[in-house]
């Protein structure tokens, strides 16, 4: 779709200045990793911070991806929502992974999204 590839978007991401809305890492956000036998209290403590931090939208799908494509004057070009969302959501997934028992990582590690 308009040519625009994953490699195409990543070299975008780099060439703009675009803020990320909220950073989130597994060691200041998540310190309880989940394990096998923990998944209630992991998942509380996952949805409890992306909800205060306004980014619970991306896992229970409210939030949907801008186009990744935006079309001026017949000009296509990248569209720097998509970028900011996209570049959003990977912080999020990091975050998701990082929380993760290493016996649990390659289960949800095949995740494109949030």
């Amino acid at each position: 779709m308009y040519g625009f590839t994953e490699e195409k978007i990543t070299t975008a991401l780099r060439e703009l200045p675009l803020p990320v809305q909220n950073p989130v890492t597994a060691q200041t956000h998540f310190p309880i990793k989940l394990i096998a036998s923990n998944f209630t209290v992991w998942r509380k403590q996952v949805q409890s911070t992306l909800i205060g931090l306004d980014l619970y939208k991306y896992l229970d799908g409210t939030l949907k991806p801008p186009s990744k494509v935006k079309t001026d004057k017949e000009k296509t070009r990248p569209n720097p929502d998509y970028l900011l969302w996209f570049r959003q959501d990977q912080i999020i997934i990091s975050a998701l992974l990082g929380s993760c028992s290493d016996s649990i990582q390659p289960i949800i590690s095949s995740a494109d999204t949030a």
